[in-house]
């Protein structure tokens, strides 16, 4: 435990993903755990500093959640914080959408009864100097970088949960059980193997 005599507070706003951490957690007796949107987490007490981990990048509103947190970090508190940047995933997501307007889950995501796409962007890959300019305007003294890496997995397997569990999550909330979403879930996959085939055919 990096924090043997203060306290961390958990801050998630998915209840499964608490009720895992709690479980993963449990020999730890100085965390509370909150169900909160970061984007409008308020906190009695002011903290030292804010840890967050892959997560900005699926919410559209960076300077809602930067202003938030602003208010929460003592006046020589500490932000840190890894996202996806831009272009990240930029491939991979136009595989989604090619999937998500084909025949079988066309209707779970394009025009309802009203002839409006039902399907909205949850996520955004902030350019390196967009994000500065917010940092800055707020208050922060911030220093912002892109990394080029690639996550690598050790099967197919391993890829298949992490799409399913992380990635995916936008797109299969808008599907009514969990023999659609696994359907969806290998869909994607194949047109990535696709995808690899023809690029290494050519």
């Amino acid at each position: 435990m990096k924090v043997p005599q203060g306290k961390v507070i958990a801050v998630d706003s998915d209840l499964s993903m608490i009720k895992i951490a709690k479980e993963n957690l449990a020999k730890f007796s100085n965390i509370e755990f909150i169900k909160m949107d970061i984007s409008e987490i308020e906190l009695e007490e002011k903290v030292d500093v804010v840890f967050s981990n892959a997560t900005l990048h699926w919410i559209l509103n960076h300077k809602k959640v930067f202003e938030r947190l602003w208010q929460i970090l003592k006046s020589e508190g500490q932000l840190l914080i890894q996202c996806g940047g831009h272009r990240d995933l930029a491939k991979t997501l136009s595989i989604f959408n090619t999937v998500s307007k084909s025949k079988e889950f066309y209707n779970y995501f394009y025009n309802n009864n009203k002839g409006e796409d039902i399907w909205k962007q949850t996520w955004y890959f902030a350019k390196k100097e967009d994000t500065e300019k917010i940092l800055q305007k707020i208050g922060f003294r911030n220093k912002v970088f892109l990394e080029d890496r690639e996550a690598k997995f050790t099967n197919k397997e391993e890829y298949f949960l992490f799409i399913k569990t992380i990635v995916l999550i936008p797109y299969l909330k808008y599907l009514s059980n969990d023999i659609l979403k696994d359907k969806f879930a290998k869909s994607v996959i194949q047109e990535i193997e696709t995808m690899q085939k023809n690029c290494n055919g050519n």
